[in-house]
C-alpha cells in the first residue's frame, strides 16, 4: 500500500517525519545564525560546501537513520553470534585481553575485524540493495533492459554453497583469506555507491565489541533469531543475551 493512502500507519510515519524535519531545519537555522568558519563537525562542513538547506537536512537524514540501527544491528548480531560460540568468543576475548588499556583506533584487534565481518555475512542489516541497469544486459539468462530496477540480495549472496563453504555456520576464521570473488560480500553495497560510512561503522563496531569483551563474558538467554526484513534485516523480538563480569 503507498504511503500517500491515510492509513493510520501512513500518517505516524508522515507526522514523525514532520517533526524529524523540523527538528533539523531549527538546527539549521540556529548554526546559520551562529556560524564559525572553519568548524571541523560534520553540519559545518555541510554547510560549508555550499548546500541549501534542504541538501543539508536530507544528508544529516540519511547519517542519522543509516548510522544508528545499521550499525546497532551489526552488534546485535556479532554479540548473538559470539554468545551461541563460545569458542570464538575465547578467542576475541584473548585477542582484546592483551592491550594495556582501552581499545583505541591504532588497535587492529584482527580476530575482533573478522567475528563482526562474519557476522554480518550470516546477519546483513542491510539485506537487500537496488540498482538501475545503465544499458541492456542478460544475466543468468534473464533479459534486463536498460532502466530496469535490479534487486542484490546481499542475504541470498551471502549464503550461496556456490561462494561460501558451509555457508550457514557462523566460521570467522574463514577470513584469514581472501580467496572468493569480489562480489560474494558487500554488506555496505558495492561500487561507486557504497555505504560513505561504511570505514567508521566497522571501527565504532569493533571498539564498542572490544570493550565489552574486555569487561563481560557474553552468555545465549535467546535460543533462535527471528527476524523481520524491511529497509533493513532486524529481529523480530528482542535479542537477550545475560552479561557476566570476567
Amino acid at each position: 500500500m503507498p504511503d500517500w493512502v491515510p492509513l493510520p500507519r501512513n500518517l505516524r510515519y508522515r507526522r514523525a517525519v514532520d517533526r524529524l524535519d523540523g527538528f533539523v531545519d531549527r538546527l539549521l537555522a540556529e548554526r546559520r545564525e551562529n556560524a564559525v568558519a572553519g568548524g571541523s563537525d560534520l553540519l559545518s562542513v555541510l554547510l560549508a560546501a555550499g548546500m541549501d538547506d534542504t541538501e543539508v537536512r536530507d544528508h544529516l537524514v540519511t547519517f542519522l537513520l543509516a548510522g544508528h540501527e545499521t550499525t546497532a544491528l551489526a552488534l546485535t548480531y556479532t554479540l548473538y553470534c559470539l554468545a551461541t560460540h563460545p569458542d570464538e568468543q575465547a578467542a576475541v576475548a584473548a585477542e582484546v585481553a592483551k592491550l594495556d588499556d582501552r581499545p583505541g583506533m591504532d588497535d587492529s584487534l584482527p580476530r575482533t575485524g573478522r567475528a563482526i565481518r562474519e557476522a554480518m555475512r550470516c546477519y546483513p542489516p542491510v539485506h537487500l540493495v537496488m540498482r538501475e541497469a545503465v544499458a541492456d544486459d542478460t544475466v543468468g539468462g534473464y533479459h534486463v533492459p536498460a532502466g530496469s530496477l535490479v534487486l542484490c540480495s546481499q542475504w541470498a549472496t551471502h549464503r550461496r554453497p556456490g561462494l561460501w563453504d558451509d555457508p550457514g555456520s557462523f566460521r570467522p576464521d574463514r577470513w584469514e583469506a581472501n580467496d572468493r570473488p569480489q562480489y560474494a560480500y558487500f554488506p555496505f553495497g558495492a561500487g561507486p555507491r557504497i555505504c560513505i560510512g561504511r570505514r567508521f561503522a566497522l571501527l565504532e563496531a569493533r571498539l564498542v565489541l572490544a570493550r565489552l569483551l574486555q569487561t563481560f563474558r557474553v552468555e545465549p538467554v535467546t535460543e533462535e533469531l527471528d527476524l523481520a526484513a524491511s529497509m533493513t534485516l532486524a529481529p523480530a523480538g528482542s535479542v537477550e543475551v545475560r552479561l557476566r563480569e570476567r
